[in-house]
């Protein structure tokens, strides 16, 4: 008999779903006394004035068509103006929606498996998996990455409405799959490879025997979908695209390979886990180039797998679980690169429900054939065990982002060579006016990443403020000589000069300000007071 929406709640449901919420707020509970972070949270929230309006019809319009950051995510703009109405400026209630979002996705995906599988106890397994793991951490604890678990939530949906779609053939149940996918691709688009795990889910645990070109031909309305998506996200992510022009295709496969691996080793084995690991071809950046040996092995690892997988046809899980854990990372591989990351923990968001549901199922019926009960029971034991050592790593992991200063700090101790980690610290301290930190970490990024005109800029501001005028004029004009058409530099000079006293060298630099940005009144009365000092009525 089909489950219907109530069924989850229902015993051992309600229990298990109750389990899996409290699992959550025992990770995530602490990020409701946590604050804003520095990375990226100021694009998204604190400084952004549209959101921090609140939800209005000009905002609405700005969701959809806005440019601010290099995705295209209207639903997700949208939950935050509505938090920054419900919440202004405390940062708890944004933390708060986040952790609320993640857990309902905990349950709805207990729902969504076993409404496919009819399986309670290896549902609730693959749920705490995803849930309580320590990869999931960045998602929910962040809350730039809101589109995780907004769109995590109505990926949940989607799969528990095509679990009823396909057992019933409900046109209600298509197009709540179609509305779910949907909303989450608006939420998200890096959803766009679901229909094809909605194929994966056909033969297995489905097992539907229409043939495949009917099956395809019924997922059609879902891949147009994901291809709108596609092309709206690459409309708006153009212009972030320059950075990566000089990385071959190549490059861009060796580093998916070996960032494929890596993704599996810290699902298995989470550790060393960051917001930023630079990418190996951007060693500006601090990324260390991949050698041929990593890429080899990495290469052979992944072609045993699956090789293996593939053969298991008497455990459909296994390769179900497995192409769902690839397909699914397609979008975040870099083969369209935005950013500056090799790999993200966030992206294993959705991919790791493929990888429990391999773990899970396959293990367990392979446990089936243990026939010694003393022996299952054991391996029933460690694998709640193996469970909560994951939620206790998450909720140690979790602390790493109560601030600006605890996070830039963990990430370079784990990636001490990331350049724009050195530059939000330095950053973050000069606010603090803890100008001789500031200033230590302005220089290490330097060493690293020499050409960065903001950082130089940023170590003449710090120079500046402790009156070492000549080491901050200096930074300054390395700032001009990188990007020469930047009128923030070439008036900082020029207020350099004049506090020297050095007016004609003011004057010089007042004059291009002016060239450069000849709306900007401010410039132009720093110059009529130079000239003014110099008798040039």
């Amino acid at each position: 008999m089909e489950e219907s929406v109530a069924a989850p709640l229902r015993r051992p449901g309600a229990w298990i779903a109750f389990v899996l919420v409290a699992g959550v707020l025992a990770i995530y509970g602490q990020t409701l006394a946590f604050d804003f972070v520095v990375f990226d949270d100021d694009k998204y929230v604190t400084g952004n004035p549209t959101v921090q309006r609140g939800l209005s019809l000009e905002g609405f319009g700005w969701a959809f068509d806005n440019q601010a950051v290099s995705a295209w995510h209207p639903l997700t703009w949208l939950s935050h103006m509505l938090d920054a109405q419900l919440f202004a400026d405390w940062a708890g209630g944004h933390h708060a929606t986040s952790v609320v979002l993640h857990a309902l996705c905990a349950v709805l995906l207990f729902a969504a498996l076993r409404s496919l599988t009819g399986a309670t106890w290896r549902s609730a397994a693959a749920a705490a998996f995803f849930a309580w793991h320590p990869l999931r951490v960045e998602s929910v604890a962040w809350v730039s990455e809101r589109k995780d678990v907004l769109s995590g939530v109505f990926a949940m949906l989607t799969l528990w409405c095509y679990a009823r779609y396909a057992r019933s053939q409900s046109r209600a149940a298509w197009l709540g799959t179609f509305l779910s996918l949907a909303l989450g691709l608006l939420a998200k688009p890096t959803l766009v490879p679901l229909p094809f795990a909605l194929l994966l889910l056909d033969f297995w645990p489905l097992a539907r025997r229409q043939s495949f070109a009917r099956l395809v031909f019924e997922k059609l309305p879902f891949f147009a979908l994901s291809g709108l998506a596609s092309l709206l996200t690459l409309v708006f992510q153009r212009r972030f695209l320059t950075s990566f022009a000089g990385v071959s295709p190549v490059q861009r496969a060796a580093n998916a390979v070996v960032a494929v691996v890596t993704y599996l080793r810290k699902l298995l084995w989470p550790s060393s886990l960051a917001p930023l690991y630079p990418h190996p071809n951007l060693p500006a950046q601090g990324g260390v180039p991949l050698g041929e040996a990593t890429i080899l092995v990495s290469a052979l690892i992944l072609l045993t797998i699956s090789l293996a997988v593939l053969r298991a046809r008497r455990h459909p899980p296994f390769a179900v679980g497995w192409l769902w854990f690839l397909g699914l990372l397609v979008p975040t591989l870099g083969f369209v690169q935005v950013g500056r990351q090799a790999l993200a923990d966030r992206y294993t968001y959705l991919p790791a429900i493929g990888l429990a549901v391999a773990l899970v199922w396959g293990l367990a019926e392979l446990g089936a054939q243990v026939r010694a009960p003393r022996l299952r029971r054991f391996l029933c034991a460690a694998a709640a065990l193996v469970l909560a050592g994951y939620g206790l790593a998450a909720h140690v992991q979790t602390r790493v982002w109560r601030d600006s200063e605890t996070l830039l700090r963990h990430t370079l101790a784990v990636s001490p060579r990331a350049s724009v980690m050195r530059f939000n610290l330095g950053g973050w301290l000069l606010t603090q006016d803890r100008l001789d930190e500031a200033i230590q970490e302005y220089r290490a990024g330097l060493a690293v990443d020499p050409g960065n005109a903001l950082m130089h800029f940023d170590l003449g501001r710090a120079l500046h403020s402790q009156r070492r005028t000549a080491e901050a004029i200096e930074e300054y004009r390395r700032a001009a000589a990188i990007e020469p058409r930047n009128p923030r530099f070439w008036y900082q000079l020029g207020l350099s000069y004049e506090r020297e006293g050095r007016l004609a060298e003011a004057i010089e630099h007042y004059r291009r300000t002016v060239e450069l940005d000849p709306a900007n009144e401010k410039p132009r009365k720093r110059l009529a007071a130079a000239l003014e000092r110099q008798k040039r009525r």
